[in-house]
């Protein structure tokens, strides 16, 4: 028992007679004090402890209450009992103990428990979510159920992707497109179909953003699908820079409403998403231009549409090549003379470092 008697003279009183009281002081040195007569001193008669001038005072661990510190406190009983949420208090010796309802944890059912289980409950890449006695699965999109267990069949939609086949998927679904059609729901004419590229170029398909997201409140987001919108929205309303979107900014993207309805409606033309697919082309052996129709500029011997110092500094991996393409034997031979040799370097190098009024002419044969 760590209860002290602060009363110097009385305490040492009783230590000369029960030598424990000395360093400790239990309800046998409180005994003693009182001139009691204990199990282990005769304490009748003691001087120096006189109670009926309250010198003698014990401090009391927590629990415990009274002069000698031996009344045990009912803490159930209090104003504010020490146990929450519905938690069953029940008084111990110098102490009490909590019994928690289902869903609370702690010494004083002051904590909610963790519902969600170590392992995920939640399937398809749901996430679980703590709750009261409970947890639930918030779902990835294209998928729903209690665990997020249930694939939703997007493809049930009739016509979802045109006059293609649509592939169902775990998340979301695809459109396989007949050749002539393309884009995220078939939706667009295919560009390639007709293979626009020349001289053996390659034609890639460039498809629309996958679902316009500016006609949404996106949070935090902005509008990251389409910058050109974003600045003109946030022309219009300063609340739609720095990432913030909210219904009010989608509103104002597709022209229905806004802040400034006229501004939003002139601001929705950068918002549309372009009426058709566009493409690109993948050129080989040398060939450049938008669709490959061409071997480019006489002495842009790089092919990069400028004729410069690098052109030159070129050559010298040229002139040793036996296996130079068409297109860049042509920009290389810029004398016209059916061969890439010094005489070319020699000529574009004076081409390159002509003086003002000093005419140098390149002279490739005719493509």
């Amino acid at each position: 028992n760590s209860n002290e008697c602060s009363d110097a003279t009385c305490k040492a009183a009783v230590c000369v007679l029960d030598s424990w009281c000395c360093n400790n002081w239990d309800n046998a040195c409180a005994a003693c004090a009182a001139g009691e007569v204990t199990n282990y001193a005769d304490c009748t008669g003691i001087e120096g402890c006189s109670f009926d001038e309250a010198q003698a005072v014990c401090s009391c661990d927590a629990g415990w209450e009274g002069d000698f510190c031996d009344v045990d406190i009912d803490e159930c009983a209090q104003d504010f009992p020490p146990c929450q949420n519905d938690g069953v208090c029940t008084n111990t010796d110098g102490g009490y103990t909590c019994e928690c309802v289902e869903g609370w944890e702690g010494n004083n059912c002051q904590t909610n428990t963790d519902d969600c289980p170590e392992e995920n409950p939640c399937q398809n890449d749901g996430t679980c979510v703590d709750g009261l006695n409970e947890f639930t699965c918030e779902c990835a999109p294209g998928t729903e159920g209690e665990l997020c267990e249930i694939n939703i069949d997007e493809c049930a939609e009739e016509g979802l992707c045109g006059e293609g086949t649509c592939v169902d998927e775990l998340p979301g679904y695809s459109c396989e497109c007949p050749d002539e059609l393309g884009g995220e729901n078939c939706e667009f004419e295919n560009p390639c179909y007709e293979s626009p590229c020349e001289n053996g170029g390659t034609c890639a398909e460039v498809t629309l953003p996958g679902g316009f997201d500016c006609d949404t409140s996106q949070g935090n987001a902005g509008c990251a699908a389409n910058s050109a919108c974003e600045a003109a929205v946030c022309a219009v309303d300063s609340y739609c820079c720095n990432n913030s979107w909210d219904n009010l900014c989608a509103a104002c993207a597709d022209g229905s409403g806004g802040i400034d309805a006229a501004a939003c409606q002139a601001a929705s033309a950068s918002c549309a998403l372009p009426s058709e697919l566009s493409y690109t082309c993948d050129c080989i052996d040398d060939y450049v231009g938008d669709m490959c129709e061409s071997c480019g500029q006489c002495g842009d011997v790089t092919g990069d549409g400028v004729i410069d110092q690098q052109d030159s500094e070129a050559f010298i991996d040229l002139v040793a090549d036996e296996n130079l393409s068409v297109c860049k034997a042509w920009r290389a031979d810029v004398n016209n003379d059916g061969e890439v040799n010094v005489s070319d370097v020699t000529l574009l190098n004076l081409f390159l470092n002509a003086e003002d009024g000093e005419e140098v002419e390149l002279s490739c044969a005719a493509e």
